[in-house]
């Protein structure tokens, strides 16, 4: 993490996602737009990098080594309500999203997401 993500005056957001090329440009997006960004490429880093402060969590739903749906559980059991969780998903299946939020989900974005309906959602919870 380079000195300028430290230092950003927008938050910290916490990126779980395993396909690299998104989460490289989740974590471009967010980094040029004023956020400081930590990445993770599966669950148990993702568990990990939340023990440092960060101001939001974007969670994919498939990771290689966990299902975003208990790892939200994980989380929330971890960090309690006040984090902010944005889940970040390809899948299409009719009660995800019902699911998500019944595991703690605050806010939902299906891929391939417009890069403002993100920050948009950022804006408001960060």
């Amino acid at each position: 993490m380079t000195d300028a993500q430290q230092d950003s005056s927008l938050g910290r957001v916490l990126v779980i996602e395993d396909d690299e090329d998104t989460r490289l440009f989740v974590e471009d997006l967010l980094t040029m737009s004023g956020y400081a960004v930590v990445g993770a490429a599966c669950g148990q880093e993702g568990l990990a990098a939340a023990n440092v402060p960060v101001d939001v969590i974007l969670l994919d739903r498939r990771l290689p080594d966990a299902d975003g749906i208990e790892l939200c559980r994980r989380l929330r059991e971890q960090r309690g309500n006040e984090i902010p969780v944005i889940f970040l998903t390809a899948d299409r299946s009719p009660q995800l999203e019902t699911e998500a939020r019944a595991a703690g989900a605050t806010d939902f974005l299906h891929k391939p997401f417009p890069p403002d309906a993100l920050l948009e959602r950022l804006a408001r919870l960060a």
